[in-house]
């Protein structure tokens, strides 16, 4: 009798025990945070989320105009806190590009951009797109026309205002006065925004510009850059060839076949029609490169002197090239 009420009440235990195990399992939270709420104080913003929040990627936070000490993030379960030396009368706009996520699934708010101060006049925008040869982080760069002497602003002055390129190497400035500005792009190595390293890149915009503009292109380069080198293709006695017919080709320029990141291949278009032969397997990139001066070949620009440096563009596609195997493509604009 004395080992059955022990038995009875090793099993309540148990079971009792067994009762406070939450069930595995259930419906994963996959939506990042909402933002529900933004109160500006003083030297403050409090951003209010619909739940507890991290910072993920605190250097991807700027803001436009730049501030001279950059703004300091602190997050307090569903809130975040920004503090900075905000100056009275400017519309600042907040930029957060994968910088927050909820605190246990880490789902992260892919963009995220609000303005720290009352905005009703500063309302235009100018959008537009880079073109580059290089991996590397790129600022969009606005100047006030006012600022004399455009080529050397990138020497001296921090911009009015800036914009992070983003990965489809497009830009947007919003919150934007109705003036002009000088526009430049530049590929910030030392993160200062300014143009200051001869491994730099930069590029600018012609003429001035005003907002309510989203066709904006500008090319980055390399002042000190010289044109590729032609490297051959490493073909050997068993490699089977092919060829590749290009049509439809505007005149005037220079067309460019890549393989492995060099290029095999340059020739001028001086016909609608070229043929490129001896090409082992692999996958290509056709560049076309505007001739403006007819020399052969690819020039940078120089900023000192205004001068852009010549415009390229890529085959939409990359080309597959099989063994022993010709191929017909159209470059059709």
């Amino acid at each position: 009798m004395k080992n059955a009420v022990i038995l009875v009440v090793m099993a309540l235990c148990m079971s009792n025990c067994a009762n406070i195990v939450p069930p595995n399992g259930g419906v994963k939270d996959t939506l990042a945070p909402t933002l529900l709420s933004v109160e500006k104080n003083e030297k403050t913003l409090h951003l209010h989320f619909d739940e507890n929040i991290i910072i993920k990627n605190p250097a991807n936070f700027y803001t436009s105009p730049p501030l001279e000490d950059a703004p300091v993030l602190k997050t307090k379960n569903k809130r975040l806190t920004i503090e900075g030396e905000w100056l009275e009368n400017v519309c600042y706009s907040l930029h957060f590009p994968s910088v927050i996520a909820d605190y246990n699934e880490n789902n992260i708010i892919s963009d995220l951009h609000i303005t720290a101060s009352k905005c009703e006049k500063d309302t235009l925008y100018i959008k537009g797109s880079v073109k580059a040869e290089i991996e590397a982080q790129i600022w969009a760069l606005l100047y006030s026309k006012s600022m004399t002497n455009p080529d050397s602003l990138l020497f001296r002055s921090m911009p009015n205002y800036i914009a992070k390129v983003d990965e489809n190497m497009n830009f947007t400035f919003p919150n934007l006065p109705d003036t002009s500005f000088w526009l430049f792009a530049l590929a910030d190595n030392d993160q200062n925004l300014k143009y200051n390293l001869s491994e730099e890149s930069i590029g600018f915009y012609p003429n001035s510009i005003k907002p309510s503009l989203d066709s904006v292109e500008i090319i980055v380069f390399n002042e000190y850059a010289i044109a590729d080198s032609l490297q051959r293709l490493p073909i050997d006695s068993l490699t089977k060839l092919s060829k590749l017919l290009i049509d439809s080709l505007p005149s005037g320029h220079i067309l460019e076949l890549i393989y492995e990141n060099k290029v095999v291949k340059r020739v001028l278009t001086t016909l609608d029609a070229i043929l490129l032969d001896s090409l082992k397997a692999g996958q290509y990139k056709i560049r076309l490169i505007d001739d403006e001066n007819e020399n052969g070949i690819w020039d940078t620009g120089k900023l000192s002197e205004r001068v852009l440096a010549e415009k390229f563009r890529y085959f939409p596609s990359e080309i597959i090239i099989r063994e022993d195997w010709d191929i017909e493509i159209s470059w059709k604009e």
